[in-house]
């Protein structure tokens, strides 16, 4: 057995292992905690009376809090060790295990009252009266948002952009291509590849418009009268009626529209009269399977509408 052990045994402190140990133990502390504290504030009840005598205190302008103190439950312990524990109490400090601050227990009311130092309390506290709370007008007014003044917020007037300046390939196509079909009041039988007819003259239509020859005499489909340049619509009705077998049927017609609706090299117009043939142009895709069906001076157009907008000229093949 160590001396820790032995001098334990002897105070009447259970040895390690035994289960009332940290009881005693805690109890010890307790009395160890009280006896210090006591210590200790009689040593500031001394210091205040030295500096009482030399100096009076100034007045506190506060009043003292109220302390209400918590009541401590006693600790159960059988009758068997009543005599044990008084034993350990009748103890002298000094051969008491020290324990950490920390592991306090249960203390009196008159411990807790008499703990508070009334020197802590003389403490001054700040007043507000002399703060200047108040903000100028010009303060206020330059903190105020921007988008409450009607002078600073934008004005929008619609449309925000001309419809010309937002320029779509495609859909322009598409309405110059319902614009001449409803001239030629044939929208209604574009999409139907079974359709054949003849054209006849008008006197509404304007002169580039009007039917040639071969759209007066052969049955054609309608997709066929949408160009605007009377030679190119009397070389497809002759060449997609001759009876080859790659240029007849709606497979032809089919090819002829999806050249035309091509994104980036199919037909295009740019023009504000879609009637009017100098505002269209052809592309390669266009030129690719068709090309014997433009003519020079077509060609050159294009490629003139091409390079005001920074196209390049247009090619036959790869």
């Amino acid at each position: 057995m160590s001396s820790i052990e032995s001098r334990s045994s002897a105070k009447g402190v259970p040895s390690p292992g035994d289960p009332d140990r940290k009881r005693i133990l805690n109890v010890l502390a307790q009395r160890r905690y009280r006896q210090r504290r006591r210590e200790r504030i009689a040593a500031l009840e001394a210091q205040a009376q030295d500096s009482s005598s030399t100096s009076p205190l100034p007045q506190n302008p506060f009043p003292t809090p109220v302390v209400t103190p918590i009541e401590s439950e006693p600790i159960q312990s059988n009758s068997d060790e009543t005599t044990q524990l008084d034993f350990v109490l009748q103890t002298e400090p000094g051969s008491l295990v020290d324990l950490p601050n920390n592991t306090m227990g249960a203390a009196t009311s008159s411990d807790f009252t008499s703990s508070f130092d009334p020197i802590i309390f003389d403490i001054p506290m700040p007043t507000f009266t002399d703060l200047d709370l108040s903000f100028p007008p010009s303060a206020i007014s330059s903190t105020s948002p921007t988008y409450l003044n009607p002078a600073s917020t934008p004005c929008f007037q619609f449309p925000l952009t001309p419809d010309r300046n937002i320029e779509v390939p495609i859909l322009s196509t598409l309405r110059a291509t319902l614009a001449i079909a409803s001239v030629l009041s044939v929208q209604h039988s574009l999409h139907d590849l079974s359709c054949l007819h003849t054209l006849a003259p008008s006197p509404h239509l304007p002169q580039n418009l009007q039917p040639t020859e071969a759209q007066r005499n052969i049955p054609h489909h309608p997709v066929l009268d949408i160009f605007p340049w009377p030679t190119v619509r009397t070389k497809l009705i002759c060449m997609l009626t001759s009876g080859a077998a790659q240029l007849s049927g709606g497979i032809a017609i089919m090819q002829l529209v999806s050249d035309m609706d091509d994104l980036a090299e199919g037909m295009r117009v740019s023009g504000t009269n879609e009637l009017d043939e100098a505002s269209w142009e052809v592309g390669e895709a266009m030129l690719k399977n068709w090309w014997w069906a433009f003519d020079a001076q077509i060609i050159g157009h294009s490629n003139q509408l091409r390079a005001m907008r920074g196209a390049p000229r247009l090619r036959i093949g790869s």
